[in-house]
């Protein structure tokens, strides 16, 4: 059992932290990473985790030795599970310098434990990757909510942590000149609440069917956010025509009618094969898609120039991050894995398709 979260201080967040530079330290040199850098603050002693990112040289290409040797070094830590809920972010540093831009992690959030320290490309995105980086990111978490409830893997923890990232679309909005009404997050706003009582008793408070509700609610305030982004991208988009009105998101996961503005997100399950037939989502992300990849079943768009320029330059972005994991991992899921509005076999079909077939 892990330690009581009322319990648990900074020094033990501190304490892993510690244990993880120090296994670093006594690394050969020939997987020794140039850098380690912590991403965030700790908020919330109990739920918050701790990002690490681990920076290498361009050409080092012996990732799962390192990651072997990585995961034995933090077996042993004291609350393993909710400080490391995640692999490692592990990148190279042409990808890492531009970290800020294309995934809004700030400078002023990103703080050097171990090894140099780098100048970042940029300080922030700008408001067209504002805009993608939400679009991508919403996706992937609206279909992970949904995924959750399905499923039956709800938690406390796992709604604090996950909800608590609404924080940043907001944040991305602000820079997108996206206005939303903040009186629209009650859920979002009852999560931070929680997020700073938690406390025994508190925890013992919040009963199950209140944490669905919280799942629920999240997932609604997650969408009302990406109808708002959408609409941004609809303004930058003069023509686009697919093949189909429907998409693969994943091996699990087709989403249907993208054309339709007046359906609410609703999710249908088959029951032979458990596919799940989301509904309500824009065309956007299939078009970013299309765009990302150059998939071949697409008739054509016509985009704001500005648009499709950061478009492209998104799309070189998560193929360096993909390719680099390819050579160290053997798989584009891995290190900093990025999930541009396809995810699971979906995502590594396509990317492979033009890794392995330049």
């Amino acid at each position: 059992m892990h330690k009581d979260r009322k319990e648990m201080t900074l020094h033990d967040y501190n304490n892993a932290v510690s244990t993880v530079v120090d296994f670093a330290c006594q690394l050969d040199n020939s997987i020794k990473p140039i850098s380690i850098y912590q991403n965030g603050n700790i908020g919330t002693f109990g739920v918050s985790d701790i990002d690490l990112i681990f920076v290498f040289e361009d050409t080092f290409y012996n990732g799962k030795l390192f990651l072997e040797k990585y995961n034995k070094s933090i077996e042993k830590i004291d609350n393993k599970n909710i400080f490391f809920i995640h692999s490692p972010f592990i990148v190279n540093k042409s990808v890492f310098k531009n970290i800020p831009y294309y995934s809004y992690n700030p400078p002023g959030a990103l703080r050097c434990i171990f090894g140099e320290s780098f100048d970042f490309f940029s300080a922030y995105p700008s408001s067209i990757q504002s805009i993608l980086i939400s679009i991508e990111f919403i996706l992937f978490r609206i279909i992970q909510l949904i995924n959750n409830l399905i499923s039956g893997n709800v938690s406390l923890n796992g709604i604090l942590v996950r909800g608590h990232s609404l924080i940043h679309s907001i944040c991305l909005a602000k820079i997108a000149g996206v206005k939303l009404d903040k009186s629209y997050f009650k859920y979002f706003q009852k999560i931070e609440y929680l997020r700073s009582n938690m406390h025994i008793e508190n925890n013992a408070a919040v009963q199950n069917d209140e944490i669905l509700s919280l799942y629920k609610g999240i997932i609604n305030e997650f969408y009302y956010i990406y109808k708002k982004f959408c609409f941004a991208i609809n303004n930058l988009t003069f023509f686009y025509l697919p093949k189909n009105d429907y998409y693969v998101y994943d091996n699990n996961t087709i989403i249907e009618n993208i054309f339709n503005d007046n359906i609410d997100l609703s999710v249908n399950i088959d029951g032979k094969s458990g596919k799940l037939y989301v509904q309500g989502l824009d065309f956007s992300c299939q078009m970013l898609r299309d765009i990302y990849f150059n998939v071949p079943d697409f008739s054509s768009y016509i985009l704001d120039s500005s648009f499709l320029k950061e478009c492209k330059s998104r799309a070189k972005f998560h193929m360096e991050q993909w390719e680099w994991n390819f050579k160290n991992f053997g798989k584009i899921h891995s290190g900093l894995s990025a999930v541009p509005c396809v995810a699971g076999e979906e995502a590594r079909k396509l990317a492979e398709s033009i890794l392995l077939n330049p």
